[in-house]
């Protein structure tokens, strides 16, 4: 067994005050051995003292909040660079009504049938970039993910290249989804860079 171990193990027995094996010619050792000891010593008292300020109830309610997110299943009901929003909007739709009203103003159509949707089960999430002076501007939903009554929509929005070439004409980019609603309370957007 090499001194530094022994020299351990007599620490872990409470023998750290004895005389270490194989020191003798190295008072170097010793002084490092001191050294380890008060080190030892030092992370003790560090730990008594992160304990007593982080009681194990603030430990335990951290841990619920941190529950890993379950993703939610969506389907693209809606993608395009022409729509009647103008505006940027992100906009979460719950019924009939509220769908209707929107896809007419989004088609510019006032008899215009919008897809089907479950609002007993699902609800209409969408992002309109509003309009932009030229093509090469997107948004995509790309994932929906919920945290405890909190359903988080993920979505990446793209704008063209310094000095590309694009079209030269006014675009409205958008994406709408239907997404299963899973008793979720409250919808928040999380723009993806």
């Amino acid at each position: 067994m090499n001194p530094i171990a022994k020299t351990l193990e007599l620490q872990q027995q409470g023998h750290f005050l004895q005389r270490p094996i194989g020191f003798v010619r190295k008072p170097q050792a010793i002084i490092t051995q001191a050294l380890l000891v008060v080190l030892s010593l030092v992370a003790l008292t560090d730990a008594n003292e992160f304990n007593r300020r982080f009681m194990p109830r603030e430990i335990v309610a951290t841990e619920i909040n941190m529950k890993a997110a379950i993703p939610v299943t969506f389907q693209s009901v809606g993608k395009g660079y022409r729509s009647g929003v103008r505006e940027p909007l992100q906009i979460v739709v719950r019924s009939q009504a509220e769908w209707t009203a929107l896809w007419r103003r989004h088609s510019n159509e006032l008899n215009s049938t919008p897809p089907t949707v479950l609002f007993d089960k699902e609800i209409v999430v969408g992002i309109f970039l509003g309009e932009k002076p030229t093509g090469g501007y997107d948004t995509a939903i790309v994932r929906a993910e919920r945290h405890n009554d909190e359903l988080v929509i993920d979505y990446q929005e793209l704008k063209p290249a310094p000095g590309g070439m694009v079209t030269q004409a006014l675009t409205q980019p958008f994406h709408m989804v239907r997404v299963a609603a899973m008793g979720a309370k409250t919808v928040s957007f999380r723009r993806l860079s």
